[in-house]
């Protein structure tokens, strides 16, 4: 296959949706030599900034010399953004290589057993991931959990670290529908002796990890007791070891923008500082450069000026509110009008996330992304109008953009959010593309 086939193939896959379970992931990757096992990995689990910590330690991890390989999901606009080694993606023509090897062996699988042996796309995806770690001789590899934890594709590595970025409501229709349960699905990749640490959580997601933990003889640290976050000169973080008070990092400049990175900040450092087997090579300034070089587009990312143009894929409650307080403290406080595009999956909390995002705009557009999940931008003002009192329809992404042009004016704030797929849709527009039509893993 070449490039395009590949792609051809890959999204193919994407009519599978999503399955949950790690029995035909481990046949495929058991055919393919088990290439997971070949170097040791770190899995992060949890509900909002999952990818952003796996960039902030993976940015560590490579200013301490060593070979990382990166795992996450979804992408914005190129396949490719899902592996990385060393802060370079996988080539083109390498995931052509990699995809014709793993069809070979899915297409054996399928013959044999049917569609239900059949892996699907991001079962796919993960196994190229871990075949091209192994190829490229990684020293360790961050891995983003997809979907849960117990279930999901990934959870098959037995990891040397598993992280726990906040835990909230999402994804109920797979994971439960109540935050208990939610939890229990993202503790299920603890293994019998595993290490494990967490950002801050709810009282009752914790007395969950804390349980599993304890079910399954793991080790659970909580990350802010071994780093206590403070504000530093300039507004920057500063992070103070709660197990030696003289021991501090002062003035850490963070890449990624938001007070809400501060726990994951926080979170990365102290898994970097603890990470067994590699631990001693992570210096302070290995931290430092690292904290300050992690590149992890669309999330309150800044990509223009005149009008300002912010991307988020806030797509649930908590990181609504994570966004709300960044837009009041950085623009709304200094009177800047915020124009919101707004697009969203039919499955969202859309009242969790519309009410206290549109709090803070002067106006919303509604429009929706190239995905079937995407939710009608008709019904969506219907909703959003109970929201806000200025809510527009658009009829395409791009036409949405135009109209939030003339609504912010050249001093305003236009910033889309609702979904990472209508941000990935706005990021391929800016570069002159057309939005490819994708599922949601």
């Amino acid at each position: 296959m070449d490039y395009p086939e590949s792609l051809d193939y890959l999204f193919g896959l994407q009519r599978m949706g999503a399955r949950m379970g790690t029995a035909t992931v481990a046949s495929l990757l058991a055919r393919l030599g088990d290439p997971q096992n070949s170097y040791p990995s770190v899995l992060v689990a949890g509900t909002n900034g999952k990818g952003s910590t796996c960039a902030l330690l993976a940015s560590i991890l490579r200013e301490a010399g060593l070979k990382v390989g990166l795992y996450t999901s979804p992408h914005l606009v190129r396949f490719e953004e899902r592996i990385v080694v060393d802060g370079a993606e996988i080539t083109p023509a390498e995931v052509a290589g990699l995809a014709g090897i793993v069809r070979e062996q899915a297409e054996q699988m399928a013959a044999r057993g049917g569609e239900k042996e059949q892996p699907s796309f991001f079962e796919t995806t993960t196994a190229m991931a871990f075949r091209y770690f192994e190829q490229r001789a990684v020293d360790l590899a961050v891995l983003e959990v997809g979907m849960g934890g117990r279930l999901d594709a990934t959870s098959v590595v037995d990891a040397i670290t598993c992280l726990f970025t906040p835990i909230g409501m999402d994804h109920q229709q797979h994971l439960g529908s109540t935050i208990e349960e939610i939890a229990t699905e993202k503790a299920g990749i603890l293994r019998s002796g595993s290490r494990a640490i967490t950002a801050p959580q709810p009282p009752e997601v914790m007395r969950v990890l804390q349980r599993c933990a304890a079910i399954r003889g793991a080790t659970l640290f909580e990350a802010e007791q071994m780093w206590r976050p403070v504000e530093g000169p300039g507004g920057t973080l500063s992070l103070v070891s709660e197990m030696d008070s003289s021991k501090r990092f002062e003035g850490l400049a963070l890449s990624l923008a938001g007070r809400h990175q501060w726990t994951n900040a926080t979170l990365a450092v102290a898994a970097a500082t603890r990470l067994p087997g590699f631990h001693e090579k992570v210096t302070e300034d290995a931290i430092r450069r690292g904290l300050a070089g992690a590149r992890w587009p669309g999330r309150c990312e800044k990509v223009s000026d005149a009008p300002t143009l912010l991307l988020d894929g806030a797509h649930n409650p908590d990181a609504a509110q994570a966004l709300r307080s960044f837009l009041l403290e950085n623009y709304t406080s200094k009177g800047k009008r915020v124009v919101m595009v707004f697009g969203a999956m039919q499955d969202k909390d859309l009242a969790g996330i519309m009410q206290p995002l549109f709090s803070c705009a002067s106006s919303v557009i509604v429009t929706r992304a190239e995905t079937p999940r995407a939710a009608d931008p008709v019904f969506l003002e219907g909703v959003a109008r109970r929201y806000h009192a200025k809510v527009l329809r658009a009829p395409s992404v791009s036409a949405a953009l135009s109209a939030a042009r003339q609504e912010a004016g050249e001093e305003g704030v236009i910033c889309v959010t609702g979904s990472l797929y209508l941000v990935g849709d706005v990021k391929c527009l800016l570069d002159g593309q057309e939005p490819r039509i994708r599922q949601a893993l």
